[in-house]
């Protein structure tokens, strides 16, 4: 219920009721429920005041907790209602049901309302941990008539020390937010604000915190960027890559290493068959010159693929860090592969079975494909002999 919600009624919050205050405590509490802030939000009022012309019986009411903790007597109840000077509610003649007044009808829900009561709403703390709703709000109303106090919680359900107060005009905020100082028992309290003031740095503060988690994540990945690049720098041998362009269609992996190996051994070709470009990498430091140079000269300067001439360079600086990654990041994607495959081996069950007990299972398996294949051809399946058992 949006009522006992609002009203933060807990019996841990609500200490024990002055039975000078019952009256006011139950007329206070009554038309907080059937008020302009708390019934458009209270879907059981909503329903139960549709079922008889508006009137709700005080038995019904009484299932409100904070309700009942301040008083749970109908007759009661009733005739301190019919005491309250705000004009708001009616009681039935009977004295067991109440009503809004119909000639004050519930305002509606709309956009313009929400805009409307933000007007008239605060934020303020700190306060004690320990204080309840009805200390709050009588400290509250020394400033105003109050619709509504809403005690602020943390994960646990617990007071947190602030509040959102909803005044019924703007005169009573700006008497409590006016005063350049304002205390509560003594204490000075810590913050005044309009709600959407309020909110509003609470938004910033968060998209502040959103941002710095960002910066902090984007430097954390430009680090392990650098830190990944000064790893290539250190692993890659310098001049060891031998790129060649305009490749010509047809060409495979193995005629680039059959046309180049004479040279020198070649640790990886980076190709596959259709592209145009290739990068031979070798394990020597300056190879991919020392190779260039010799492949040139037994060529007539022009080193052919399939009787088309490509473009040989070495690779150095940047283009060669960006070409070592790569060549890098696909001998360890193939790693990766390797090593799963090899525990996808293993089976379902754990470890991949021995050597004998996979012999033995072939056997076993030849065996009875040929009595399979005999019992088609009507010949006696052969037996197995002891000496294979």
């Amino acid at each position: 219920m949006a009522s006992e919600n609002n009203e933060s009624a807990t019996k841990t919050e609500t200490k024990e009721v002055n039975p000078a205050d019952v009256e006011k405590q139950v007329i206070r509490q009554m038309e907080h429920y059937f008020g302009d802030y708390n019934l458009p939000k209270d879907r059981f009022l909503l329903e139960q005041i549709k079922l008889d012309d508006g009137w709700v019986p005080l038995e019904t009411m009484l299932k409100f907790n904070r309700l009942k903790q301040i008083c749970d007597s109908q007759e009661k109840i009733a005739e301190y209602l019919r005491k309250s000077t705000a004009g708001l509610l009616e009681v039935s003649e009977d004295g067991t049901k109440v009503r809004r007044n119909p000639e004050r009808p519930l305002p509606e829900n709309t956009e313009e309302r929400k805009k409307e009561i933000a007007t008239r709403t605060i934020y303020a703390k700190v306060f004690p941990l320990d204080a309840t709703l009805d200390e709050l709000r009588d400290y509250f109303e020394i400033f105003g008539e109050v619709d509504v106090v809403v005690m602020r919680k943390d994960i646990h359900k617990k007071f947190k020390g602030s509040v959102f107060v909803t005044y019924r005009n703007v005169d009573s905020v700006k008497k409590f937010l006016e005063p350049e100082t304002m205390k509560y028992k003594e204490v000075e309290l810590e913050k005044r604000m309009m709600r959407d003031d309020y909110t509003e740095m609470k938004d910033e503060l968060r998209k502040q915190l959103k941002e710095e988690k960002q910066k902090k994540k984007t430097q954390a990945t430009e680090r392990q960027k650098n830190d990944g690049d000064k790893k290539i720098q250190n692993e890659m041998v310098k001049g060891a890559l031998l790129h060649f362009a305009n490749i010509a269609d047809g060409v495979s992996r193995e005629d680039i290493r059959n046309k180049l190996e004479r040279y020198g051994p070649i640790a990886w070709v980076d190709f596959c068959k259709g592209e145009t470009e290739a990068v031979i990498r070798y394990e020597q430091e300056n190879k991919a010159a020392d190779v260039l140079e010799k492949a040139l000269a037994d060529n007539d300067n022009v080193i052919k693929f399939n009787n088309e001439p490509a473009e040989g360079k070495v690779l150095e600086g940047d283009a060669a860090v960006v070409r070592w990654k790569k060549m890098s990041a696909e001998l360890e994607k193939r790693r990766q592969k390797k090593f799963t495959s090899k525990n996808f081996q293993k089976g379902k069950w754990g470890k991949r079975p021995s050597k004998a007990t996979r012999e033995a299972m072939k056997y076993v398996s030849k065996v009875e494909a040929q009595a399979r294949k005999s019992a088609l051809d009507g010949e006696p399946p052969v037996k197995k002999s002891k000496s294979n058992d």
